[in-house]
Parts: structure tokens; C-alpha cells; sequence
């Protein structure tokens, strides 16, 4: 059964909550607004979908308020391809393909005669921290990177603290342990590539649009002084994860693009 784009507005009665839709659509799919104000999907949020043509709002509404319900719609004379690289995609289920963790997709998509490309990741894992509790501890250091290669270079990190020989903690320990050597292992990475990106620039980036110039001055001092107490931080969880005597000589080598040793010789 093929799914058909709609956009229904409807005005509520007093107390009414449920809403039909004038075709059927896939759950998740659909925008509901009220009084031009987008609704969130969820038991905890304003309305929930009962099935592929009812949704229910969590909250009645009062007489007159104006609700919209559209899809996203589709195209079936789209011509899609989809190609992954590091696994590709999977068979799990029956004839059903799953995007596999740790894999760049390329997207194509021809329309008409035009050519359409984009591309993605799948989900990394091991993930200990994300991006943005990256970007927490260092203010707008990194407005200028992307969350994805923020998050390239977590689960990297992630992956050198999981194969990590550690001491006897227990798992709620271990968690906090590694969650937080991640954290200021990537913001140390992030922050040494920065410092060596700008010294040639005197701490300084601008970039021109139009008539419009747009100019950001770092101060080196704060860079530095952030990149030693980071890796102060980072050589007591380390300790705390290694327990041994062998945790000093783990700080030294955990790089080979940055020693730690030598990062805050600038």
C-alpha cells in the first residue's frame, strides 16, 4: 500500500484529544502542530500516535485550537542507492537490511537526471561520551568542528580505554572511570590540534561572506593553561584506572600523533 502525502487542519472542540488523519502513515513520520507551534511525539510529551491513522493528545484542548497533521510524503519514482563501506548493510531479519555500527554510507539519489549525494555513519560503538558534553568543558573552543568528527575521534578514544588493562573496579567505577578518560582525552586531542592549527595564525580565524567579515581571536595563554589542567585530570583517572606503578609510563605513551609528555611543551 503505497503512502500518500497529506496535510490535514482540523479546529478542536472543547476537551477533544483524539484526531483522525485523512490517509494512513508511518508512525514517526508524521508533524503535528498546535496553533502553529510544533508537538512533540511521546507518552511524556504532547501527543501520542495510537495507530497508523489516530493520534491522541495528552492534554485536551480547548474549543477552536487549530491542529495540523501532515507526512513527509513520498516518491516511488525515486531511484535509490544506497552504499556502505566497513560492512555495508546486513541482512537480520528476514529480507530487512540494518545500517551496521561503525560504517560510512554514501547516499544516491537520482531525480530525473540529476544526481543527489550525501552520506552518513552508522552508530559508533564504543561511545563513552558524546560530542556535546565534549563541547560542555570547553566552552565554544570548537564551534568550528563538526559533531562528527568529534564523535570519530570519542569512539576512538573509546576504543583504545576499552582493550585498556585495568585494575579490580567494580562496574558502576569502571563506567565513571572511562567515561570521563574519554571526555578529556578527546577535548585534549581537539584542543592540542587547535593550538597547532593557530600558532600560524597568531590565535586568530576569519572568515569572509560577501561584505560581511566574521573574525574570532583565541588567546593562546587560556589554551594552554585549559591543555595542562586537562591533562592533569587525565592522569588522575588514568591512575585511578590503571592501580599500578606502570600508570605514569601509560600517560607518556597514549598518543603516537601527541604524546602526552609533550603536549604542554608549546
Amino acid at each position: 500500500m503505497a503512502i500518500e502525502y497529506f496535510h490535514d487542519v482540523y479546529k478542536a472542540t472543547e476537551g477533544q484529544t483524539k484526531f483522525k488523519t485523512s490517509r494512513v502513515f508511518i508512525p514517526g513520520s508524521i508533524t503535528v502542530t498546535l496553533n502553529g507551534i510544533v508537538m512533540n511525539l511521546g507518552e511524556d510529551h504532547e501527543y501520542v500516535e495510537l495507530d497508523s491513522q489516530h493520534i491522541n493528545f495528552n492534554t485536551p484542548l480547548y474549543e477552536g485550537d487549530v491542529v495540523a497533521i501532515k507526512n513527509a510524503g513520498t516518491n516511488e519514482h525515486l531511484n535509490v542507492d544506497v552504499v556502505g563501506y566497513t560492512g555495508a548493510l546486513f541482512p537480520l531479519y528476514g529480507k530487512s537490511q540494518h545500517i551496521m555500527f561503525n560504517s560510512l554510507y554514501k547516499i544516491r539519489i537520482k531525480l530525473k537526471d540529476k544526481m543527489i549525494e550525501w552520506g552518513f555513519t552508522g552508530r559508533y560503538s564504543p561511545m563513552f561520551t558524546n560530542a556535546r558534553k565534549v563541547r560542555s568543558i570547553t566552552g565554544g573552543l570548537f564551534d568550528e568542528i563538526k559533531d562528527e568528527q568529534i564523535n570519530y575521534l570519542i569512539y576512538l578514544n573509546s576504543k583504545e580505554i576499552d582493550i585498556m588493562q585495568t585494575g579490580e573496579l567494580d562496574e558502576a567505577s569502571l563506567e565513571y572511570y572511562k567515561l570521563n578518560w574519554v571526555l578529556y582525552k578527546t577535548a585534549i586531542d581537539l584542543i592540542t590540534a587547535i593550538y597547532l592549527t593557530m600558532s600560524g595564525q597568531v590565535g586568530s580565524v576569519n572568515k569572509t561572506i560577501g561584505p560581511v567579515s566574521v573574525g574570532r581571536t583565541y588567546k593562546i595563554p587560556f589554551i594552554k593553561d585549559m591543555l595542562e589542567r586537562f591533562n592533569g585530570i587525565l592522569d588522575k583517572y588514568t591512575d585511578s584506572l590503571i592501580q599500578t606503578n606502570r600508570a605514569q609510563n601509560f600517560v607518556k605513551a597514549g598518543s603516537t600523533a601527541y604524546p602526552y609528555n609533550k603536549r604542554v611543551m608549546f
